[in-house]
């Protein structure tokens, strides 16, 4: 083999494995902006939940007071509804953290959806709004705590994901080091070796050392080349 493949060779292995620990690299950073990004969706969730919690209770909070007051409760009730709708329209693009998620969180809106439009509608008596009420807000709170435990799941799993994939490309990088070491050593040995046999048979022909001839062993340009030096030192002799 010419010394010229035997480089293309080494080069092309080097250059696959810088390629093959950078698409790791790559890999491992994509896993964990997926689950960043899923995240961040049931995080928004939550957040639109807590706050059609608070519209509840400060719902509740005017029809219990000394003096109850219907027009407050509506304000909110009204705003707790639009929460909810937009909530249960987002649940199409919620990912399935656990199964059923979707079918869970569903059902709990429409029924908290469902208690809220009850209780808007018996504002004339106050008292009986307020079960209502109370039934909405309990299935708001298996909700948020079905979302608080889906984003604790991902956490968990960006977490391990993000050890594994350090693991994995710190082994990866051990491997693709001690391979380009290997090549290099294996490179300077082939260029090095050679040079050195033929170092020493020029310095033997030039104090008139015609014998022993050169060894002509290795890649075929310094096979012809130690070919030459003994064809000369033949003519020479």
């Amino acid at each position: 083999m010419t010394l010229g493949r035997k480089l293309l060779i080494k080069t092309v292995l080097l250059v696959v494995s810088l390629i093959v620990l950078a698409a790791g690299a790559l890999w491992s950073i994509r896993g964990l902006g997926v689950n960043q990004q899923l995240w961040q969706n049931l995080d928004l969730e939550l957040r639109q939940i807590y706050a059609a919690g608070l519209d509840i209770a400060a719902a509740r909070d005017a029809l219990v007071a000394p003096v109850p007051n219907p027009a407050a409760a509506q304000a909110r009730l009204s705003t707790c509804t639009m929460r909810l709708n937009a909530y249960v329209a987002s649940l199409a693009a919620t990912p399935a953290t656990e199964p059923g998620f979707r079918t869970v969180q569903h059902g709990s809106a429409t029924r908290a959806l469902a208690a809220v439009q009850a209780a808007a509608a018996q504002l004339a008596a106050p008292a009986q709004a307020v079960p209502s009420l109370d039934t909405a807000q309990n299935h708001v709170a298996a909700m948020s705590q079905r979302t608080t435990n889906a984003i604790h799941e991902l956490q968990d799993t960006a977490r391990t994901r993000l050890e594994r994939a350090l693991i994995g490309l710190g082994i990866l990088s051990v491997l693709v080091t001690l391979g380009a070491a290997l090549l290099s050593w294996s490179l300077y040995r082939s260029v090095m070796s050679p040079l050195n046999r033929l170092g020493a048979g020029v310095r033997q022909i030039a104090r008139g050392r015609f014998d022993p001839r050169l060894v002509e062993t290795g890649d075929a340009e310094f096979v012809a080349l130690a070919s030459e030096l003994n064809r000369m030192a033949g003519e020479l002799q």
